[in-house]
């Protein structure tokens, strides 16, 4: 709970802050949170983010972006399964802009894996398996082995490559 919140949402609508790209991007998030059914949330969010995400700190940008991907989760859980090319394209947004990795400039597993199942339900998987070659180097030490296992395993399903999967999944820890 916000202390204000319905006070705070008031004076945005009433004084229009969508010049300054802080506001209007947290405003969106807000919008697409709370209204989820009205779509032009989410892609005015989306467009925000893709123009102003680097006046953000790292994790700042990254936490905006995560409310964008899980506005997208929710419609493939309701069936929707064309956002998983919206889920493809913010990771490949952040991506780019260096987003995504840590200060070390490491990539956490859940999100190498997320990066491969958005590519691979959308058949990119030549993007795919570039991906996890080039990408594969900047998972933490102590989980790249299985976490590459893992999802080259995942794409090779994908492709119907069933005895590449099973030889792979008998790896998998």
């Amino acid at each position: 709970q916000y202390l204000f919140i319905e006070e705070i949402i008031d004076h945005i609508k009433k004084y229009k802050y969508e010049n300054i790209p802080p506001i209007a991007i947290y405003y969106q998030s807000y919008l697409t949170i709370n209204q989820p059914d009205i779509i032009d949330h989410y892609f005015n969010l989306k467009e925000l983010l893709q123009k102003h995400s680097s006046i953000f700190p790292r994790e700042e940008a990254l936490h905006l972006y995560e409310v964008a991907v899980n506005y997208c989760i929710r419609k493939i859980n309701k069936g929707q399964e064309s956002y998983f090319k919206e889920i493809f394209e913010l990771y490949g947004d952040i991506l780019e802009k260096e987003i995504i990795f840590t200060d070390k400039g490491e990539l956490k597993p859940i999100h190498f894996k997320n990066i491969v199942a958005a590519a691979t339900r959308i058949k990119e998987y030549k993007w795919a398996e570039n991906f996890i070659h080039k990408y594969q180097d900047n998972l933490p030490e102590s989980l790249k082995k299985n976490a590459v296992t893992f999802n080259l395993a995942r794409l090779y399903f994908f492709q119907s490559k069933y005895d590449n999967v099973i030889s792979l999944l008998h790896q998998v820890e």
